[in-house]
């Protein structure tokens, strides 16, 4: 597994397009928001990840997953991943290998670009009035890590250039559908009150980002979000070892 870690980290660093691509992705999800509350009379940490959710908050899952799912359906179309097969690699060693690279690689990166934001901000405007916020903020790296587990496993389920839309199908029209018509549903015919709602909006990762930075941080929204990671970190697991198996190399 090492092996094909190291592989994966090089093509990274060598490429002649992916490193470009993702540092423009960071900038964009961690820099944009700033850009919007530039001028403002309220320039805190706080102000700033509220920002994140009202600006970006519906691009992060797409741009973070098509990304991954790009950078891995090369690997199909350059043949190295049947390399990988034919050369006796284990299919859980192949997709525990690549959730860790693009996991690390993609949260690290964006986290290092808002880090010296906050940083940067802190020292300035201070603060803000956002209350439990190192709580809020490993919350909101278990929601991206979420996004590239899901991401990753869904890519090596389609193994193809086909993966982001997959992607799109999952982050934004099951997202858009679930998150708009089902509370609808639930308030109009099931007539559940709005905690039963929020709760089980919660359990969306665009609502998970909105909940981690503008609600009340209560043991209903870190279950919500631990439970979906397990949950569909589990979920595509099974399918992407299910089509492993059933592909003909």
């Amino acid at each position: 597994m090492n092996n094909i870690m190291k592989a994966e980290w090089l093509r990274l660093r060598k490429s002649n397009h992916f490193p470009f691509y993702s540092l423009v992705i960071w900038l964009c999800l961690a820099v944009f928001p700033l850009v919007t509350l530039l001028g403002g009379d309220s320039l805190n940490v706080s102000t700033y990840l509220v920002s994140v959710y009202d600006v970006v908050a519906i691009f992060i899952p797409f741009f973070i997953g098509a990304f991954i799912s790009i950078c891995i359906a090369f690997n199909y179309i350059n043949r190295t991943a049947y390399y990988e097969i034919m050369s006796g690699k284990s299919t859980n060693a192949i997709l525990i290998s690549r959730i860790i690279v693009y996991t690390v690689y993609m949260t690290v990166g964006l986290f290092a670009f808002m880090g010296v934001i906050i940083a940067i901000i802190g020292a300035t405007g201070g603060k803000g009035d956002m209350d439990k916020m190192p709580v809020r903020i490993l919350l909101f790296a278990v929601v991206i890590i979420h996004i590239c587990i899901t991401s990753v496993l869904l890519s090596m389920a389609g193994h193809s250039l086909l993966a982001p839309i997959f992607i799109f199908l999952r982050f934004e029209v099951f997202e858009g559908i679930f998150t708009m018509l089902v509370p609808q549903i639930m308030t109009e015919v099931m007539d559940c009150n709005e905690k039963t709602i929020a709760t089980f909006s919660n359990y969306f990762v665009v609502s998970q980002i909105g909940s981690v930075f503008k609600s009340k941080i209560d043991a209903d929204l870190v279950l919500a979000v631990v439970l979906s990671l397990v949950f569909e970190t589990v979920l595509w697991y099974i399918a992407a070892t299910i089509s492993f198996r059933k592909s003909e190399w």
